[in-house]
């Protein structure tokens, strides 16, 4: 979409600028780096965001006028939230191990 935007309308597909030509080559490079078969979809990481740089708060590039990140990529938790998160999961992992490991050790019993 970058490429059809910012280029002149010819056969060629010609860069309307030189800053344009920079970035269309950037990611002509970064895009060929990528794993056969793999696609660089829209994200907030993309190929475009790590050449032109992220957006802007309550910006997305190439979606227009008032599309915001949160209707793009849905709500993004904050870092304590995210810390949160992480918390959570890791005593869920650790209760689940717990779980399996005495399960483990009631069968073993069983067979010894």
């Amino acid at each position: 979409m970058f490429i059809e935007c910012h280029s002149k309308k010819d056969e060629n597909m010609t860069p309307s600028t030189m800053e344009a030509a920079n970035y269309m080559a950037q990611m002509q490079e970064k895009s060929e780096k990528l794993p056969e078969g793999s696609q660089d979809l829209p994200a907030e990481n993309d190929i475009l965001s790590q050449v032109v740089g992220k957006d802007k708060y309550g910006r997305v590039r190439m979606y227009g006028l008032g599309v915001s990140q949160f209707d793009v990529w849905g709500q993004i938790p904050s870092r304590k939230q995210s810390h949160k998160i992480a918390m959570e999961w890791k005593e869920n992992c650790e209760q689940m191990e717990e779980r399996f490991n005495n399960r483990i050790n009631e069968l073993k019993s069983m067979f010894l």
